[in-house]
């Protein structure tokens, strides 16, 4: 299945895609930490910058607030061409230390303490 089909036909209170993270793996420990349903996917493009252009494109998405710890999707700066902030509602940074400040009012009433 691509993984733009999953993620533009279907409705969702929360999506979590993870960036560089290899499915046979995740698949294994997935359980430990979460409850839901694990879809293997193909996506546009195998680099970062590449496939948020290819799966997003240049339209803004008002009801995305995407969390990043890739220097790659950046709040502060433009990436070979690329202004993230000029598509998401709010993109929030996390990562060698960065804290995400205001995140739990994105999660219907879950308070999210810790991202690691």
């Amino acid at each position: 299945m691509l993984q733009t089909k999953l993620i533009y036909e279907n409705e969702w209170d929360i999506l979590i895609i993870l960036d560089a993270c290899r499915y046979d793996y995740f698949a294994r420990v997935i359980w430990n930490y979460l409850k839901g349903h694990l879809v293997k996917v193909i996506g546009l493009d195998s680099h970062t910058l590449p496939w948020v252009k290819k799966t997003f494109g240049s339209k803004y998405y008002d009801d995305i607030v995407y969390v990043s710890a890739n220097p790659f999707i950046n709040s502060k700066v433009v990436v070979k061409g690329f202004h993230a902030r000029r598509h998401f509602l709010e993109l929030l940074m996390c990562g060698n230390g960065a804290e995400i400040q205001g995140l739990e009012q994105y999660h219907h009433g879950m308070l999210i303490t810790q991202l690691n």
